[in-house]
């Protein structure tokens, strides 16, 4: 049955604008609701059924195949690179902008924590380090006259080191790049995959092999903007940090003001008929969502 509203006169964009000319005139007309509060609310509703839509590449496909009886010309994104490309991009990390200017410190950080997630670098974490000053002190004031008394730990509350982030003992590093994408496979990049944040935080977004817990593409987004990349095919669990304007790298993230999350439901990128079919996150509250998630470790993140 073909729909009733016309999404596009609602936004008030043409039918062949870009995602990122929905979402910028989406913006806009939130900006722009009217002074009466009934009008408003009206207004505001139909702006937000409008863009849960055409916002997503999918449902906005669907839409104007209903609506307008459109049919998408085949894809032209399958039209691989010669094999000896793909063969040297293989299984190596890369990003699809320029990184920001970094001074040594920052890349001797950057690649310790590489080190220590492949295992080359042997020596104690963080944590390590923190327990056995912990279990050396207490050890030492059971030995000594005057120790400690058992019922005065009893009743100290049961801290769960798993959810909290302890200050970095570094300097916060500049903010990367709205934007900002890293690959972590090998798998060629087909699929459309953006992000859209609400201001006030920035966000550290992956997307995840479900089956390894690897990292298969990961994208820095800052508050309030928008961005997109192309990810390989295949169903992948997503993941984001969000936080302030402090950011201590990927391995202490937003340091204390840490929050990590995880969709309760897997992504699928693949390949129909005609087009590569990908999805269009929305990092903003909203009635309807339908992005269910939950929070999660630090240490699992």
């Amino acid at each position: 049955m073909k729909p009733e509203e016309n999404y596009y006169d609602i936004l008030g964009v043409a039918v062949d604008v870009s995602q990122e000319e929905i979402t910028g005139a989406f913006k806009q007309a939130l900006k722009d609701l009217p002074e009466d509060m009934t009008e408003a609310e009206e207004r505001r509703n139909q702006l937000e059924k409008a863009y849960y839509v055409l916002g997503d590449e999918m449902r906005r496909f669907e839409y104007d195949r209903v609506m307008f009886h459109k049919k998408f010309p085949a894809s032209n994104a399958d039209t691989k690179p010669p094999s000896s490309e793909t063969n040297s991009t293989a299984n190596t990390f890369h990003s699809e902008q320029p990184l920001s200017k970094q001074d040594q410190y920052y890349e001797r950080l950057v690649s310790a924590g590489r080190a220590r997630k492949q295992g080359r670098d042997k020596r104690p974490s963080a944590w390590i380090l923190a327990g056995l000053f912990l279990f050396v002190y207490v050890l030492g004031k059971a030995w000594l006259p005057g120790a400690i008394p058992e019922h005065e730990l009893e009743n100290l509350p049961a801290v769960s080191t798993d959810s909290l982030m302890p200050q970095p003992d570094i300097p916060p590093l500049e903010l990367p790049p709205g934007g900002e994408v890293h690959y972590y496979t090998g798998g060629e990049p087909l699929a459309p995959f953006s992000v859209n944040t609400a201001e006030g935080s920035n966000y550290f977004v992956k997307l995840v092999d479900p089956d390894t817990k690897s990292e298969v593409v990961t994208m820095f987004v800052r508050g309030g903007e928008w961005a997109e990349t192309k990810v390989p095919l295949g169903n992948y669990e997503l993941r984001y940090a969000s936080g302030g304007q402090d950011w201590y790298g990927e391995e202490y993230l937003f340091g204390t003001a840490t929050v990590c999350v995880r969709a309760s439901q897997e992504l699928s990128f693949y390949q129909d008929e005609s087009r590569f079919m990908g999805h269009s996150v929305i990092l903003i509250k909203q009635a309807g969502g339908n992005l269910h998630t939950q929070p999660m470790a630090l240490t699992e993140f």
